[in-house]
């Protein structure tokens, strides 16, 4: 028995599969936080993190390391007799499970794309999407803001850097639209329908690898790839998924909750419109109020001790990032969005080796959505808001609104 659990029959206890966290973590995080900042969850096999400075410590310790899920979910699979190779190509893709040299590499290799035209390049182009997608809202008909906007535009723009051809996005985004799921102890019949529809995305891309110029965002990725001309083939495309979906579903969740922000608090929109220097920082709350990745695993390469709970070499960690980022030892009110003084930095986007090479495009993105937004009609709620069904990545899938004639 682990020592942090010699408590009172009354100890709160954790879940980390709760419905409630699909919409509403937060009250279960600051109890948490609270009561047992260092827990051990026995369900998970794994002490869950909650407060700021620890998730900090974590991140950025070299005595941690990240969790590579791909094993979990081969050890699923073979105990079901299941082949879920194609899903497990993307997850040894992904570079938040990645790491040593393989880390290093991949992550050299997507910054290189990343930063290949200059955000200010970028811009521009980003912002005239945003107005385009945005311009159904004037209407006053009741527009999805997920579907019409927050979902397209960043998986276009990632189409754009990659080098992936913008008639294949609507396909991409129907057969990748639950991928994240996986990111989360599921069901067999999850695994099998996102397995099926990710073999369908990685054909597709490995089409448009064989096709790409020199110089573009696929070919770079396929450049940099090991093994012989099918194996590279076969990397490249679970990268490039990697870099389309993922690098695209956070910006998802930031656009919808900016949204939802401006829609809900109608107040906000006039402020806004007299201080546009304020944007940015609405962009940066928002970030760090809805924590889009929700919770990262860790493991202990050596003996350390975090708050004042000794960890063991071995032991596995899930820190909370959204939790650290209503922690309110680091941000006073920390449940509201506040303007008027820059916030201390959050870990929406990591921090450390892993820190998301994306982080300044999704801010980009964020900005020119409210640009947009601004240009347009007040806008407010005309349903309930819709959620992604998964704990690690925090969305809308609907957020219906209207403008405000």
């Amino acid at each position: 028995m682990r020592p942090a659990q010699l408590a009172s029959p009354e100890a709160y206890v954790f879940d980390p599969f709760a419905e409630s966290l699909i919409s509403d973590p937060w009250e279960a995080y600051h109890r948490l936080r609270a009561e047992q900042p260092v827990y051990w969850c026995r369900t998970m096999g794994a002490w869950v993190l909650t407060r700021m400075a620890d998730i900090e410590q974590v991140l950025v310790d070299e005595r941690f390391d990240a969790v590579r899920t791909a094993g979990i979910l081969a050890e699923v699979g073979r105990r079901a007799r299941r082949d879920y190779r194609p899903l497990i190509r993307f997850l040894d893709a992904a570079l938040f499970f990645k790491t040593g040299e393989d880390h290093a590499r991949d992550r050299r290799t997507l910054a290189t794309i990343m930063n290949q035209v200059k955000l200010s390049a970028l811009e521009p182009i980003a912002a005239n999407l945003a107005r385009g997608l945005a311009a159904p809202i004037r209407s006053g008909a009741p527009f999805d803001a997920v579907a019409g906007l927050a979902d397209p535009f960043p998986q276009r723009m990632m189409a754009r850097i990659l080098g992936i051809p913008q008639e294949d996005v609507p396909q991409l985004g129907e057969l990748l639209a639950d991928l994240t799921l996986v990111f989360d102890p599921a069901a067999l019949a999850t695994y099998d329908r996102v397995n099926a529809r990710t073999i369908e995305a990685l054909a597709l891309l490995e089409r448009r690898i064989a096709e790409s110029s020199d110089g573009s965002g696929l070919r770079r990725i396929y450049d940099e790839a090991e093994g012989d001309a099918a194996e590279r083939l076969e990397r490249a495309a679970a990268t490039a998924l990697f870099a389309y979906r993922v690098g695209a579903e956070t910006t998802i969740g930031l656009i919808g909750g900016i949204v939802r922000l401006m829609a809900t608090q109608p107040g906000l929109r006039d402020r806004l419109a007299a201080e546009p220097a304020l944007i940015d920082r609405l962009v940066s709350e928002v970030l760090r109020l809805e924590s889009n990745v929700q919770r990262v695993g860790r493991i202990a390469l050596e003996d350390a001790t975090v708050g004042d709970v000794a960890i063991d070499r071995g032991d596995r960690l899930l820190l909370l990032l959204g939790a650290a980022n209503r922690d309110p030892a680091r941000y006073p009110a920390p449940d509201t969005a506040q303007l008027d003084a820059k916030r201390p930095a959050d870990v929406s986007f990591g921090k450390g080796k892993h820190f998301c090479i994306g982080a300044a495009l999704a801010r980009l993105e964020g900005r020119v959505v409210v640009q947009a937004l601004l240009d347009l009609p007040p806008i407010e709620p005309a349903a309930d808001p819709v959620w992604f069904r998964g704990r690690t990545i925090r969305r809308l899938t609907s957020l219906t609104i209207r403008s405000v004639r």
